[in-house]
Order: C-alpha cells, then structure tokens, then sequence
C-alpha cells in the first residue's frame, strides 16, 4: 500500500472531487441524497410562475419542496406538479395545495391547505389544487373601477380646457 504510484492518487482525487461535485450540486437543487420524501401530486390549469425546487409550507413553515413539472399530454393543457413533502407531515383528507405569491417581488410557493378529513393521503396520491391569483391580480381588479372613473375625468378636463381655450381666444 505504501507504493500507490501518482497517477493513481490523482485518478482517486479526480474521481472523489467529481462525486462531491454532483452531490454538492443536487443538494443546492434541493435534493438531499440521505432524506427521504413523500411525494405527492396535485394537477392544475396554470401555476402562475411556480418553479422547480420552490417551497411547500404548511402553516408557514417549509415542510418540503416541488420537485418536478410535468405538462400532460391529454390535450387538456393541464400541469402535473409532484410535490416532496419531509417525512413525518401526514396530510389529513381534504387538504388543498394552493399556489401562492412568495412576496410581491418573488415568484410563487406551494402551501398546504389542510383538510379535516379522518383518513389519510398516502405517499403518491393526488390532492386537490387551486391557484391564489395573488395581490396584484386581486388589486388589479379592484382598481379597474377607479381607473376608468380616472380615464373619464381627464376626458372631461380635456373637454373643459378646449372650450377655456375657445373662449379665451375669441
């Protein structure tokens, strides 16, 4: 053992530098190699910006992360998004993954609205989804009255102006 020739020592090097590299970079995804998941699904029309690797919170805290997006091939248009949730949450009946904004500059999260139900999801089941349109869609709509009563007074000041400007002119 003592007479490992070089070439072989930087061969062993090469090699355990290249596995900590891709296990370094799968745990930066979000992937842990020694922490086990439960996956779950949910399918919805759009997800408004959610990504791969976002967090899935239960009541605010981060109990796992969306693992893949996936777009159905059955002509509906609709994306299937797996879900990794951290061994120990159970998901009674009824519980509703929802789509969130982050904050008003991040992009979306995943929460778990949970059910009441008595029984169960099991690993690879799939729950109910719905997508929260968020505080700018919701303030857009709100705000669309106010912006076309705006529109309207500037059409009348505009109006006003031409006939100040008639009048003064004459």
């Amino acid at each position: 053992m003592k007479n490992i020739s070089k070439e072989i020592l930087v061969g062993l090097t090469a090699v355990i530098t290249i596995l900590v590299f891709i296990w370094l970079f799968s745990f930066l995804k979000g992937n842990n190699l020694f922490n086990r998941d439960d996956r779950y699904h949910s399918i919805f029309d759009d997800i408004g910006g959610l990504e791969e690797s976002g967090t899935v919170e239960i009541n605010g805290y981060k109990a796992g992360i969306v693992r893949s997006i996936k777009y159905l091939n059955d002509g509906s248009g609709r994306l299937l998004v797996t879900m990794g949730i951290n061994r120990g949450y159970r998901l009674p009946e009824g519980t509703v993954a929802e789509i969130i904004p982050e904050s008003i500059l991040a992009g979306m999260k995943m929460n778990l609205d949970l059910g009441r139900g008595p029984a169960l999801y099991k690993s690879g089941d799939t729950l109910q989804s719905r997508l929260n349109p968020g505080l700018m869609a919701s303030l857009g709509d709100d705000i669309a009255p106010v912006i076309e009563k705006a529109s309207q007074v500037i059409s009348g000041i505009d109006t006003l102006m031409q006939e100040l400007k008639l009048l003064l002119t004459d």
